[in-house]
């Protein structure tokens, strides 16, 4: 029996792993296409199914390497595409807001692909971001866009083409903002597992202005579950808003990592402003909900899974994090 197709791009990435390996738990007769970078996400994710007869990998930058895209379609016909990929975020966007142009281009030519190839569903995986501060209530799908950093606004644009593409071409794109994640294989450079890390090694964990930012937490593998479902039944040309009402301060993460992690002698430090921190985000999810997506996993459950993923995972994240914050520091100029 001839395989469904699905094309991942940003595979090798933090969600793009844990999708993969969330669809292939779920889908026994189904070929995944894997395409990255390797940017920020790590070949060693994929090192249990390189042999696998159901994945297939590709080392490529999406916005340089048309003839692979083309073969790709051509070869494989993906029935779904579901886009991850992005260059950067928010940090490194401010401190390089061009690498945040890639991002627009390379979900330009993806889109021209799946017109070309007449796929069934475009995933468009964006994120909350996108709608800028929610000083106050939840936004729904309809909140005007309000982007911050360059990273936001290049996410929007891509949203925006998905739409435009969907109105113009029948595209069956369909757009997903979820809020934060978190989970194994998180990057280093992101809050949580920066945090974790950091305790784990006893090092500060460093705030921006205070702490006070809140946003809504939610586990990788109930977006996975979200975004499983829209590929069955979401609507091409809407979008949907995930998120898990995890809703606390960047100040109360920290202190929770520091409770699972009692044998730390880290501390909480500040260390200034950060340019267009957005205060709060939080999200409307009750379009999906009505798909019959919920949130399984609480955020104390959930948390200490990636507590437990990190300790267990040494090897995965001591190399890569001392040449993180080298950099980090270099770009801070400490």
């Amino acid at each position: 029996m001839k395989l469904r197709s699905i094309l991942i791009t940003g595979g090798a990435g933090f969600i793009g792993t844990n999708f993969l390996r969330y669809i292939l738990g779920r889908e026994k007769e189904i070929l995944v296409l894997v395409v990255d970078n390797l940017s920020t996400g790590r070949l060693e994710n994929l090192a249990p199914f390189i042999n696998s007869p159901n994945v297939r990998f590709f080392y490529a930058d999406l916005t340089r390497d048309e003839k692979l895209l083309e073969f790709l379609f051509q070869r494989y016909l993906p029935e779904v595409v579901v886009h991850f990929a992005a260059e950067a975020h928010v940090d490194e966007s401010i401190f390089n807001p061009l690498i945040a142009s890639a991002n627009f281009l390379m979900t330009n030519l993806l889109l021209e692909k799946a017109r070309q190839y007449k796929v069934s569903k475009f995933i468009q995986v964006s994120t909350d971001e996108v709608y800028g501060p929610i000083f106050e209530g939840f936004a729904d799908e309809s909140h005007p866009l309000n982007p911050s950093s360059p990273y936001s606004a290049s996410k929007a644009g891509c949203d925006l083409l998905c739409l435009a593409y969907f109105k113009t071409y029948g595209v069956p794109a369909i757009i997903t903002r979820s809020t934060n994640n978190y989970g194994p294989y998180l990057d280093v450079r992101r809050l949580i597992s920066r945090h974790i890390t950091n305790a784990l090694l006893d090092f500060p964990l460093p705030l921006w202005d205070g702490g006070g930012q809140a946003r809504d937490w939610l586990f990788v593998e109930d977006h996975c579950s979200a975004l499983h479902l829209l590929i069955e039944k979401g609507e091409p040309g809407e979008i949907y808003n995930i998120s898990a009402g995890n809703l606390l301060t960047n100040f109360e993460v920290a202190e929770t990592i520091l409770r699972l992690i009692p044998e730390s002698k880290s501390r909480i430090i500040f260390r200034g402003s950060r340019p267009a921190h957005d205060i709060r985000y939080a999200l409307d999810s009750s379009k999906i909900k009505q798909l019959g997506w919920e949130p399984k996993v609480s955020f104390e459950e959930g948390l200490r899974l990636t507590v437990e993923w990190f300790r267990e995972n040494y090897d995965w994240w001591r190399v890569i994090k001392e040449k993180v914050e080298k950099e980090l520091y270099s770009k801070l100029g400490r």
